[in-house]
């Protein structure tokens, strides 16, 4: 190795999908610290074309991109020597798991993605089986991690004291980068699609993964409380991939109440419509129990549409006063708050409008700017300022 430069290796052997890939991405496309910094992406050879070009050099790891055991066999016997090899200074680990010390002389950075592992009440929502045992693994595991890592990068101040009371010894060595929305959310001109030629009365859109912490169920029997005492045009519109134990669940409390011309179930949407789909909404909804930075509230609320949220934290942290809150778990406390702003257009503007504005906090470009100047001075022995 000649370059003076400080040598930052980045392990997205674990960003297979959703949110995890989309930060990789992001992280990788708003690279900046070129003239700065020697970088290596370890990239599973199946992933390396959904990663932009860039300034900095990909290794494919074959064997450890096939699946987690072994990527953990991996990381845990063979990482180090590549670290050595490449005489790193900084090895950032985005699944927030050091499998195995990196090198003397090498800093550790993991991020705290994923709150679910942290959240016993919603953890046991899930049947006892794989999931449900894997969120306990990382429960385990990741505290160990964050004990011994140089710097851990955190996406809300809720999940940094989530932590730190589990891992007091972990205080001081902490920055908090909240995750920002991107620009195709932001933009004057988005493909528009047909969602208002197929439900001419609008829609009222709830866009996340049917899943056993998103609260569907209780956001269905709201919707259920609202056609039994009003005459309602509006669809309600459920939009996302599904975790079929609890999809299966909240299709047959559709059938039971009768709501199947009333409730759409959309499935994923591809990206580049999901703009047009929230702007073309007179309601959004996000009624999630169990959330780090909620990348889905951010997104709803660039688009310039009242949000209905759910007030569990950390969604006051990032909606503020620009949004309406509701118990989650309360399905006649949201059918009422539903109820007040569908028969008012001059609160849906003024929420729409505050909402848009609070999204302007969140930038993706800000957010991995400090993600990289974090590691840049780690890289230089400074201290990461432990703020947001």
């Amino acid at each position: 190795m000649t370059s003076t430069r400080p040598r930052i290796v980045i392990n997205t052997l674990s960003a297979r999908t959703g949110g995890g890939l989309t930060y990789a991405r992001n992280l990788l496309k708003h690279f900046e610290v070129a003239d700065r910094a020697d970088v290596y992406v370890l990239v599973a050879p199946q992933r390396r074309d959904t990663f932009p070009d860039g300034p900095y050099t990909f290794i494919e790891c074959n064997w450890a991109g096939q699946n987690v055991l072994q990527r953990t066999l991996w990381e845990a016997f063979g990482l180090s020597r590549l670290l050595r090899k490449l005489e790193a200074d900084v090895y950032y680990v985005l699944s927030g798991t050091l499998a195995a010390k990196p090198p003397e002389g090498c800093k550790s950075v993991v991020a705290f993605r994923n709150l679910l592992p942290f959240d016993p009440k919603n953890r046991k929502r899930y049947p006892h089986g794989y999931t449900r045992y894997r969120l306990w693994l990382i429960g385990q595991a990741q505290p160990r991690s964050f004990a011994r890592a140089d710097l851990v990068i955190f996406i809300s101040e809720f999940g940094r004291e989530v932590v730190e009371a589990v891992v007091p010894e972990m205080a001081g060595r902490a920055v908090v980068i909240p995750h920002g929305v991107g620009e195709a959310f932001k933009a004057e001109q988005v493909l528009a699609g047909d969602w208002n030629e197929r439900w001419p009365d609008g829609y009222v859109l709830y866009v996340s993964i049917l899943d056993v912490y998103k609260s569907q169920l209780e956001v269905i029997d709201a919707w259920n409380r609202i056609r039994a005492t009003r005459k309602t045009g509006e669809k309600l519109v459920l939009a996302g991939p599904d975790y079929p134990p609890y999809a299966r669940r909240v299709k047959k409390k559709i059938a039971e109440l009768g709501l199947e011309d009333e409730v759409v179930l959309l499935g994923p949407v591809t990206h580049e419509y999901l703009p047009g789909l929230y702007r073309s909404a007179k309601v959004t909804l996000f009624a999630s129990q169990c959330e780090n930075c909620p990348n889905i509230l951010l997104e709803a609320m660039a688009n310039g549409r009242p949000v209905l949220c759910s007030s569990d934290q950390p969604m006051p942290e990032f909606g503020a006063d620009a949004v309406i809150y509701f118990d989650p778990t309360d399905s006649v406390e949201l059918s009422d708050r539903l109820i007040e702003m569908l028969d008012d257009p001059q609160k849906q503007q003024e929420y729409g409008d505050r909402a848009k504005r609070r999204s302007a906090d969140f930038r993706v470009d800000e957010a991995m700017r400090k993600t990289w100047e974090a590691m840049l001075q780690l890289a230089r022995g400074d201290s990461p300022e432990s703020g947001s």
